[in-house]
């Protein structure tokens, strides 16, 4: 997760084969992962955040509320490179396998 203005970041590299269930926001990272910038601690209120795989950054606005409102099965995904939406895990899945 990356602040989109100049700030802290917090980016985590893959140095291994397995896919985690879940990528925590903060904290330690799933086994297979490690941290390699940990200066962004936090989520500030209606602070724009860019979500970012593979360095292709998706900015998001207000997106402390959005995800404090997200279900356990469900993800927010780029609809827009200034928008997102929530879908179910499942169709994130499915979306990525497709992209793959």
């Amino acid at each position: 997760m990356t602040a989109v203005v100049d700030g802290p970041d917090r980016k985590l590299r893959r140095t291994g084969t397995q896919v985690p269930e879940s990528m925590p926001l903060f904290g330690p990272p799933p086994d297979g992962w490690e941290v390699t910038d940990d200066r962004l601690t936090a989520l500030a209120a209606d602070q724009p955040y860019g979500l970012a795989a593979y360095d292709n950054a998706r900015p998001t606005v207000g997106i402390t509320a959005d995800l404090a409102g997200l279900g356990p099965d469900e993800v927010l995904v780029g609809k827009t490179p200034s928008s997102y939406k929530k879908v179910t895990e499942r169709e994130y899945r499915k979306r990525a396998k497709d992209v793959c």
